[in-house]
Order: structure tokens, then sequence, then C-alpha cells
């Protein structure tokens, strides 16, 4: 999919050329309604115009709304699919620093009564306040951590596959057609009942279109956020409903997903979940953390990288009858240096460090205990 993205800083530009844009259709637009005559090839293709003209004209001015009126503490973009112009356009304000939002909300309540947050994944080993510190909690403010029984995560167990390529070595083809050939020996192995996260929604997609390709896994219902029709929640009913299913999710999947028992018996990471530094969000808050003198990657993208990995994993065990498989294909884990922080992150589980052969064989061998 071909995509367009736009920042604050380019609004102006192109709100310039849209305008002129409009300007000169309309003048089209009178000059060929003038016409004395128009064939029927004629009349539909003035309306086909004029009713371009209008989606534009209604662009412009949610466009030049979010311009004109911008609001401090938020970031507005566009994204569209250059191949489906206009209507693929959307436009989004999001905030990128929400303490003050949230001490709106509790600040009224803390004068007199207790504000208590709970979450299952508030903390990380190497930076234990990075959520608090977000939502504007005071700093005198304790943070209490319950762990959970010793053989709550007895049944998970984690793999760390050696052997697959470093993407940053080879092409992003190589790259694919070793996760696709990953995901297909998994699939086949534990019968299905996974989930595949990628942060990509391109490499899910030609993932999931080289997987069908081969033919491997025509015995499985394959179902692919952005590919198959859906909400989030319908694919997921679809998921569960299937026993031989496999899912293949984004960002959303990583987190606030219940698939309890047996319906889910591995989760798949692709690629270490970092957020894209061209994402506008991201984008905005790295460039506060910068001007203040801190290191972006460390106090930002690496422990929120780290949190959505934990909520991942979180989706595999949900109970302390649980078992399931957390695979990770993302050498990175073990290659740099700040691997360990993703490692330390997870629960007190089995990690095993082998090549793909190895833990098919280990995983059939597993199976066959059951």
């Amino acid at each position: 999919m071909s995509e367009l993205s736009l920042s604050d800083s380019r609004f102006t530009e192109m709100l310039y050329y849209l305008n002129e844009w409009i300007d000169l259709s309309q003048l089209i637009l009178q000059k060929a309604e003038r016409l004395s005559e128009k064939t029927m090839k004629d009349q539909l293709t003035i309306a086909d115009w004029r009713y371009w003209t209008e989606e534009m004209m209604v662009k412009a001015v949610e466009f030049s709304e979010i311009f004109v009126f911008p609001v401090i503490e938020e970031v507005s973009w566009i994204e569209g699919d250059l191949r489906s112009l206009p209507t693929s356009l959307s436009l989004y304000k999001r905030p990128f620093a929400v303490a003050s939002l949230v001490d709106k909300v509790v600040a009224p309540a803390r004068e007199g009564k207790a504000v208590i947050w709970l979450s299952g994944t508030m903390t990380v080993p190497a930076n234990e306040r990075f959520i608090v510190n977000q939502i504007g909690i005071p700093q005198h403010v304790p943070i209490l951590k319950f762990e959970p029984p010793k053989d709550f995560y007895q049944g998970a167990h984690v793999y760390i596959v050696e052997d697959m390529p470093d993407i940053q070595h080879v092409s992003q083809h190589e790259y694919i057609e070793s996760v696709a050939d990953a995901v297909i020996q998994t699939v086949i192995v534990t019968e299905g009942r996974c989930f595949v996260l990628f942060t990509s929604q391109d490499m899910l997609r030609k993932t999931v279109d080289l997987i069908q390709d081969t033919g491997l896994l025509d015995d499985y219902m394959l179902f692919a956020q952005g590919i198959s029709s859906g909400s989030r929640m319908k694919l997921l009913k679809s998921f569960q409903r299937f026993q031989k299913s496999v899912l293949f999710g984004t960002n959303s999947f990583w987190e606030g997903v219940d698939v309890p028992g047996d319906a889910l018996r591995a989760v798949v990471v692709v690629r270490l979940p970092f957020t894209s530094p061209d994402e506008p969000i991201f984008k905005a808050r790295s460039a506060i953390i910068t001007r203040e003198g801190i290191n972006p990657f460390l106090q930002y993208a690496l422990p929120e990288a780290v949190l959505r990995l934990r909520q991942g994993f979180g989706r595999l065990i949900r109970s302390k009858n649980d078992k399931g498989l957390f695979i990770v294909l993302d050498r990175r884990i073990e290659t740099k240096s700040y691997g360990r922080e993703f490692i330390s992150a997870l629960p007190k589980v089995k990690v095993s460090k082998v090549s793909l052969e190895k833990m098919v064989t280990d995983i059939e061998a597993w199976y066959n205990k059951q």
C-alpha cells in the first residue's frame, strides 16, 4: 500500500495547492456546463467531476479547521492511500502529552479521596515510572507491585530463533521469506491457534500473501488485520470459532485481547515492537524529549517497546492453567545491548535460544507429551 503522511509543517503548502485545485476545478465545471451540446458520456463525466470537486471542498474545510485552530500538546496529520485519493484521506488529531488532561479529571478527587491506578504492565525494569510520569503522577506517589503466584506462568515457554536473518543485512523480501517459513512451520507443529504479531501493516500483508502463495496452510483459516474484513473483535471471534486458525495482527492486537485456554497456543513476534520513528505522535514526543537534553530512544522508544512486548506476552497466559509458546523471530533481542531489557521484562519462564529446526522439534516433542 502506498501511503502519504503529512505533519503540521506541511499543512500550509498542502492547503494552498488544494484550494488552487478547487478553484481551477470549479472554473472547468462552469465552462463544461455551458456547453450547448453534451453527450451522455459528457454528462456523466461532468457529474463525476462535480462530485470529486465537492469532496475536495469538504476535505479542505476539515483540514483548515485543524490547521487554523491548533491545540497545544496535540499533533495533527493526514493519511491516505495514494491509489484512492481523495476518499481515502483521513485527518487525525491526537494529544502527545496527556498529563494536563489527566490532571483536570483527577485533581478534584485528589483533595479528599485516594486515586488508585491499576495495570498489569505499568512498569519496566529499567524505568519503573515510565507510565506514571507520562500521566503526570507526582514523584512522591508510590508504586506497589504484586507478583503473581510462582506457578502462574509454569505453562509458558519462550523461544528465540537464532538463525533468522538480520533485517539490516538482507533485503526486506528475503527477511519476509524467512518469516513466512518460520510461521508456516510453527503453525503446522502447533496445529494452528497462533497469533502472529507485526509492527508494520506492509510487512504483514506481504507475509500473508507469500504464505497463501505457498499453499502450505490451505487447511487453516487465516485472518489478517487490514486484509480480512471486519473489526478487531470480529476477527478475534472468527479466530476463536475455528480450531485450525491463525490471526495476523498489528498494533491493536498486542494489547487488550483475551483468548484464554487452548484457543491460543502460540504468539509469534515478528519484530520487536518499536514504534516507527515517522509516527506523528512518536515524533512529537521525541522532539520534546530531545529539547530537554534527554535521549529519546532510552527514555521513550525502548521502554515503550518493552511494555508492548510484555503486553504481547500477556495475550498468551491468562490463567495459571494456560499453556503456550512465545516465539521471538527478531534477533536483535539477543544481538543488541538493549535486548536484555526485553528478556528481563518477561516473567521468569524458560527461555530457549535455538535454531528454527530445533524449536520445531522441541515443540513437537512437547505436544506429544500432553
